[in-house]
């Protein structure tokens, strides 16, 4: 029925899909993001070393709030809140998240495998490797019908349990820029 509304199924982004690309959000710093990623450790229900065996996943009504300083791998299961990776985040197979997915570190993501995976919400990705922002790496291969949907709900809602940056930075470097809500 989506094409009774007059709506294309998919929006694709600045390249072929998987729509991903570079987004320009205020040109923050590493330390700036660095500094957003120790907020979010601020307020984490868990704060993992280096590839946990697993970890607290939350449900649609009670969030996680994950910090893993190192590397995680996902998969198959489903999560809910915000991820936060420093290493190499590794999602492969039947896997879902809903909320945010912030790779900030070493700024590499891995998506790989069959299966059907989705991430609903927003997935930023930075190399801050070493005190400055550096390329990121994320590569997609293998089977399936994987996928990034951008939901404002999700996106808007967990950066907003993040306390406020300290005044010292500038803290408008992490806030939405820009949103375009489709109506039908």
């Amino acid at each position: 029925m989506i094409n009774d509304l007059a709506k294309p199924q998919n929006y694709i982004g600045v390249n072929s899909a998987p729509d991903v690309h570079n987004a320009n959000l205020g040109n923050p710093t590493a330390a700036e993001l660095n500094q957003f990623v120790a907020q979010v450790a601020s307020i984490a229900t868990n704060v993992y070393a280096s590839n946990p065996s697993s970890i607290n996943l939350g449900t649609a009504s009670n969030f996680a709030i994950d910090v893993v300083n190192g590397d995680y791998t996902m998969g198959p299961t489903t999560g809910y809140g915000i991820l936060v990776v420093t290493g190499t985040l590794s999602f492969h197979g039947d896997y879902a998240w809903n909320g945010l997915v912030l790779v900030i570190g070493n700024g590499a993501s891995v998506m790989s495998g069959g299966g059907h995976g989705q991430i609903s919400g927003a997935v930023f990705v930075a190399n801050t490797a070493g005190g400055t922002l550096n390329s990121p790496n994320v590569s997609w291969n293998g089977g399936g019908g994987n996928g990034i949907q951008y939901d404002h709900c999700w996106a808007d809602y967990m950066e907003s349990l993040v306390p406020p940056l300290a005044p010292t930075i500038n803290s408008s470097a992490l806030q939405v820029i820009s949103l375009r809500t489709e109506v039908y």
